[in-house]
């Protein structure tokens, strides 16, 4: 998610834009590696702060939300969880994520 802002500021300044589109695409490179070795990740949003910093929101099958401002912070939260009654609940479906923008 970029704000209206943001999108206004890329347009103007074409350094700030390829900074943004390097640091979306990084964003949505760990969000790929973090989904295919946790699993369970039904849905993904990046937002991308204009001071630089990125949230993440998670949404794990069975309803679980995890908000995390890191790689690291967000790895940290999918280790503290219960994988195998993750599992039990979702079956076998969940497993995938949706990487559309």
């Amino acid at each position: 998610m970029i704000s209206s802002d943001e999108i206004e500021k890329m347009a103007n300044d074409e350094e700030y834009s390829n900074k943004v589109l390097t640091d979306m695409e990084s964003a949505i490179d760990m969000s790929k590696k973090v989904s295919e070795e946790y699993g369970y990740i039904k849905k993904m949003t990046i937002e991308l702060l204009g001071d630089g910093n990125i949230n993440f929101l998670a949404e794990l099958v069975g309803g679980k939300k995890l908000e995390a401002t890191s790689e690291e912070n967000l790895r940290s939260q999918l280790n503290e969880i219960d994988w195998d009654k993750i599992a039990a609940e979702a079956g076998n479906s969940g497993t995938k994520i949706d990487f559309s923008v």
